[in-house]
């Protein structure tokens, strides 16, 4: 025996299930915004380390290349808190 339903409580249904539906795939923006602020300052923190290794790299192979001289070097070098090349 099937049991009468009513259209309006069917479109009620499908709007509560589309919604839990999307809810559940949306997922939930109020954890993202507790986390972000940690999240950011470890990727800034790596983005400078990285930053800072990449400057060195680069100023020593232009260097020993010859299209850096021995002053702009060091400057660099006492930048990142490394002593001067003699």
């Amino acid at each position: 025996m099937k049991i009468p339903v009513r259209q309006d409580t069917l479109r009620v249904k499908h709007i509560l299930l589309l919604g839990a539906a999307l809810w559940m795939f949306g997922g939930c923006q109020a954890v993202d915004y507790a986390f972000r602020d940690e999240l950011d300052a470890k990727s800034e923190l790596s983005w400078s380390e990285k930053r800072a290794r990449w400057e060195l790299e680069d100023a020593k192979f232009r260097y020993q290349d010859g299209t850096l001289d021995r002053y702009g070097y060091n400057v660099v070098r006492k930048r990142h808190g490394l002593r001067p090349v003699r």
